[in-house]
């Protein structure tokens, strides 16, 4: 691929976000990708304002990177993409082949460093990939609070998939996240 080629692809632009779940308002996964990437940013600067060192230039990079894999595969749905171990390994497996071939029309210090992050947001071993995580979660709260007061009732019922982030953004086991917790509204 080209370098223009790759600066230039809108793919994610096309691809639906929530593409089993009935919505009022599309949206795709670059857009989703922006917002985490703005939450990842802001989370940064509360960490930094209480004197925690964070890469945030990685994190976020980390962040507009998360769901790139998603221009080949689509938006799978997310129970199947984190419940079913295999699946999420091959997603994988073909994303990094892909990454590798994809960023090499970019210098090869930034399609080594971009296959890094990706395998690295995967690990969640560091405070940058954590960070990047929490954004996800944060902004797919986000989305499921805009389709309820959209009036989509489905995103609100019990189990539905506003339940399932708000339980999983109450269960976050980061020490930092739990030191910024209330700073960030939670």
């Amino acid at each position: 691929m080209e370098l223009r080629t790759h600066l230039t692809d809108r793919t994610l632009a096309y691809v639906p976000r929530w593409g089993t779940a009935p919505v009022v308002r599309e949206k795709s996964v670059a857009e989703h990708s922006f917002y985490v990437a703005r939450i990842a940013r802001r989370i940064c600067q509360v960490l930094e304002g209480k004197g925690i060192a964070v890469n945030t230039l990685k994190a976020v990079d980390m962040a507009l990177i998360h769901d790139e894999e998603e221009a080949f595969s689509g938006d799978i749905v997310h129970t199947f993409k984190t419940e079913d171990e295999k699946l999420q390994q091959q997603i994988r497996k073909i994303a990094f082949r892909l990454f590798s071939e994809e960023y090499k029309s970019i210098p090869n210090i930034q399609g080594e460093y971009f296959t890094k992050l990706s395998k690295e947001f995967d690990d969640r071993k560091s405070m940058e990939a954590q960070i990047a995580k929490v954004a996800d979660q944060i902004a797919g709260l986000a989305e499921c609070e805009e389709e309820v007061n959209l009036g989509n009732k489905k995103f609100g019922e019990p189990g539905g998939p506003l339940s399932k982030y708000s339980g999983e953004i109450k269960a976050i086991p980061y020490p930092w996240f739990k030191e910024i917790k209330e700073a960030l509204g939670f």
